[in-house]
């Protein structure tokens, strides 16, 4: 991971129920990946989101090919 950032928007939320995690990742290219989440609960209120970067490296043995 290069960064990443959470914001949580309800400081009062119960994980023991269910929630969805919605995840999307916009771009990637040159060796850069951004992904986007966020975490909804039940009722469909915005919990979290959350950014983060990240590097992808090809291994060495997959590159070859």
């Amino acid at each position: 991971s290069l960064n990443h950032t959470l914001w949580i928007h309800q400081p009062q939320f119960n994980l023991s129920q269910w929630h969805l995690l919605k995840l999307a990742s916009p771009w990637a290219g040159l060796g850069r990946g951004l992904g986007h989440s966020y975490l909804f609960d039940r009722h469909g209120v915005l919990i979290a989101t959350a950014a983060q970067e990240g590097l992808i490296r090809a291994q060495a043995s997959a590159a070859k090919q």
